[in-house]
């Protein structure tokens, strides 16, 4: 994740700080897409990450029954 803009678990920000120096966290973001790899900042966070990639490789209309499916308010980011 060398010079890459990664998020994760706040529980774990200063391990992977410490794991990889070279990388940008950002102790605030729920997830950060980087194209090559998208990281989460724990479960929630990888709900809306989830739903995110749905919107991204299919549709916003997808994206929007699917979070229905599951009962899941859908958060713009």
């Amino acid at each position: 994740m060398k010079n890459l803009k990664v998020t994760t678990h706040h529980l774990l920000l200063n391990e992977l700080k410490n794991l990889s120096p070279s990388s940008i966290v950002d102790d605030d973001a729920r997830f950060i897409d980087q194209d090559c790899i998208i990281t989460s900042a724990g479960v929630s966070a990888g709900i809306d990450m989830s739903l995110y990639l749905v919107e991204k490789l299919f549709s916003h209309d997808l994206k929007v029954r699917t979070a229905a499916y599951i009962e899941y308010p859908i958060k713009e980011y």
